[in-house]
Formats: C-alpha cells, sequence, structure tokens
C-alpha cells in the first residue's frame, strides 16, 4: 500500500480542498489575490497579494492544522505539480525586491572575513586593479 507525504503541498492542498473549516474559501480567495499576470512576470496587485497571504497566514494558520500544512509544505525534487501549489501559497512576487548592495559595502563586508579577505587580496594582487584601476568606479 502507497503511502501519502504528509509533507507534500499537493497532499495538503486535496486536504485543504475537503476541510470543513473553511480552508478551501480562503485558499481560493487568496490565489485569485495573487493572479500572476504572465505577460509581466509579476502579481497584478502585489499589496492585495500580501495582505491576503497576511490574512490567510496570520488569521488562521495558527489555530488550524491544514493551514499551517499549506504554510509548512514541502515538494520532492522534479515534482511539477506540487512546485506549482507550493508557488501559489508562496508567491515570489511578494518578496522584497532589494537593490544589489553597492559594491564597497561587499568589499568592506569581505574584509571582515578572513577567508574572503585573503582571496581579495589575493585578486588585487593579479588584476587590473593592482595598476590603479578602481574595482568599484560604476558605484
Amino acid at each position: 500500500m502507497l503511502t501519502a507525504d504528509v509533507t507534500s503541498c499537493t497532499y495538503n492542498l486535496v486536504l485543504c480542498h475537503a476541510d470543513e473549516t473553511g480552508c478551501r474559501q480562503h485558499a481560493e480567495r487568496m490565489i485569485r489575490a495573487c493572479a500572476w499576470n504572465i505577460s509581466g512576470g509579476r502579481c497584478v496587485d502585489v499589496v492585495q497579494c500580501r495582505n491576503a497571504l497576511s490574512h490567510f497566514y496570520i488569521a488562521h494558520a495558527p489555530n488550524n492544522e491544514r493551514f499551517r500544512s499549506l504554510l509548512f509544505c514541502r515538494c520532492e525534487h522534479g515534482d511539477q505539480l506540487c512546485t506549482s501549489v507550493r508557488q501559489a501559497f508562496h508567491p515570489a512576487c511578494t518578496a522584497a525586491q532589494l537593490p544589489p548592495p553597492y559594491c564597497h559595502d561587499v568589499i568592506n563586508t569581505c574584509n571582515q572575513f578572513s577567508d574572503c579577505r585573503y582571496k581579495w587580496l589575493f585578486l588585487k594582487m593579479v588584476s587590473a586593479f593592482s595598476v590603479g584601476l578602481s574595482v568599484c568606479d560604476k558605484d
């Protein structure tokens, strides 16, 4: 007899769909709020999606195992259906979009760690940076 992976996103979505405590209705509302604009590659309304996610997980997950199981679900490598389910409940478009770090910040952080500092000093010695060019000209 095959047993289901109780941590699988697909398995937990099926249970949410059959749940009598409203998991299905709340999940559908959240998924609609996080509609994906395929041509633009982003959420249609990021603020609305973040609010719906907060409501789904903060208002319901602490008191309902079904909601929590979707929050912490996982997928086996290569399981595309499961990955799609997980992405629906953890939309990438809601992640904070941070600008790349400034070059000088990266070098300063590197210099705080001996392994990185050693490699940085070696790179400076063997590269064009050692002949007077600035490594962070564009910052």
